[in-house]
């Protein structure tokens, strides 16, 4: 089975920062092979490359005899990837949320090439990663004058930019390779720039999402103060790449910038709500109260593998469907999220479904465990939903009271419940809003939420 996504890093001498990259990626992302190339880095760093490697199957080392510079060493590993995107990735990069689905969802637009996300620094302040098409004037003024001109960015949604760091880029492969992938001429520097510009040129343009983001080291190769600068091989590194960049471009007018009209049928996008928390704090109540006052709202059902009950209707209780059929969807990437449960039964969210919704201006709800939200929210772009938790204003006595008023239970499925739900308190935080379930005073629950609804649905 093949992978969606092919990351591409290339390592001088910065295993330790390789290693810190290794752990956001384990803990946010999915579906991707990680490609490594060392630039003939010291013995030290490559052993512990090679241990990483080894450690891990979705990662692959290539150890170069000579160090090629950053763009021919990105062609270098690109030519092993696999996936359906490749993602470039400086080693210094650090993931703090979902990042890939969202950006890959955007390419589906035709006009949009290489996208990036919003950077923040290792203090969590933003980072500008985007700049204009460089002029000779304004690389003196930056260079010499230490004068910084930066773009308007959106923190909300995509912006056209000319050109993005090579630090973080994403595109589709077929893209990578149509470009002819970095120009090999650019040791380091201006690579990134030429790549873009060649982008716009094929009228795939170049966007940074201001909805998610990444962190990204303190610091670029090519600044320092004025005087150590004239000290700095990355320097001279710099003028002599900026030189080749003008003599390729030199009599060329930049190609023009355009906007991506995600929406140019001037439909408003929609958004989808999540509902989390454990038993007994009110989500089936809640979701009911909203089903009967907002009949405008989408309530798309599960997809499941079981048998329907008396009284339950294919595509609206749930969609019905063989064991064979399900699988085949896993296969096919087509669930947000699924799991198998006791019985053998599969139960899964179809992607479509509410992607489509949300396309066509519909505010969808969904009813998730933190299980389901954590799958999900990897595979949406982060624009696209608004994840709200419920927790019991008296505390997990009162949803104990709650449980037991419901229906007989016994010790032991009371201790199963107890647990979960310790479990699911715990990751309240990873939602965007937590509201509280107040015993006996339901309206201020659909207030709370209906509230979160309106701030956050787009008009």
């Amino acid at each position: 089975m093949g992978v969606k996504y092919s990351l591409i890093t290339v390592n001088y001498n910065c295993a330790e920062k390789i290693q810190a990259l290794w752990k956001s990626l384990e803990q946010f992302e999915t579906d991707f092979e990680w490609i490594i190339v060392d630039n003939n880095s010291v013995s030290g760093d490559v052993d512990r490359l090679q241990a990483l490697e080894q450690e891990n199957e979705c990662i692959h080392c290539i150890q170069l005899q000579e160090n090629l510079g950053m763009g021919r060493a990105t062609n270098e590993g690109a030519r092993f990837a696999k996936g359906e995107f490749v993602v470039m990735l400086n080693p210094d990069i650090e993931f703090l949320e979902p990042v890939l689905e969202s950006l890959a969802q955007h390419t589906e637009n035709k006009n949009i090439g290489i996208i990036c996300p919003k950077m923040v620094g290792p203090d969590g302040e933003f980072q500008t990663n985007a700049r204009e098409f460089p002029t000779l004037w304004q690389l003196f003024t930056r260079r010499f004058l230490r004068k910084q001109t930066f773009l308007t960015l959106h923190s909300d949604r995509l912006t056209p930019v000319p050109w993005i760091q090579g630090s973080f880029m994403c595109m589709k492969r077929e893209l990578y390779e149509k470009l002819s992938g970095f120009d090999d001429r650019f040791f380091l520097f201006f690579e990134d720039t030429d790549l873009c510009r060649r982008s716009w040129r094929e009228k795939k343009g170049v966007f940074l999402d201001g909805a998610v983001k990444v962190q990204h080291g303190a610091q670029r190769l090519s600044d320092a103060s004025f005087f150590k600068m004239w000290f700095k091989r990355t320097f001279w590194i710099h003028l002599s790449s900026l030189r080749k960049y003008y003599w390729k471009w030199k009599g060329r007018r930049n190609p023009k910038i355009f906007e991506a009209n995600m929406n140019n049928n001037n439909t408003k996008q929609g958004k989808i709500f999540f509902f989390s928390g454990p038993s007994g704090v009110g989500k089936g109540t809640l979701i009911d109260y909203l089903r009967k006052k907002h009949l405008e709202f989408e309530f798309p059902p599960s997809c499941t593998t079981r048998d329907p009950r008396p009284g339950e209707v294919d595509g609206e209780t749930y969609y019905f469907i063989s064991k064979e059929e399900f699988e085949a969807k896993i296969e096919a990437g087509d669930f947000l999220e699924y799991a198998q449960v006791h019985g053998g039964n599969y139960y899964g969210t179809l992607k479509n479904k509410l992607i489509d919704s949300v396309k066509a201006g519909k505010i969808v709800i969904r009813e998730f465990d933190v299980q389901g939200f954590v799958q999900a929210r990897e595979r949406l772009p982060r624009e696209y939903f608004t994840s709200i938790f419920l927790k019991p204003a008296e505390g997990q006595d009162e949803l104990i009271r709650r449980i037991k008023a419901r229906a007989p239970i016994t010790e032991g499925e009371l201790e199963k419940r107890m647990e979960s739900m310790k479990k699911e308190l715990a990751q309240s935080h990873i939602y965007d809003y937590e509201i509280l379930s107040e015993a006996g005073n339901l309206e201020k629950l659909f207030e709370d939420a209906e509230k979160i609804l309106v701030e956050n649905s787009e008009t």
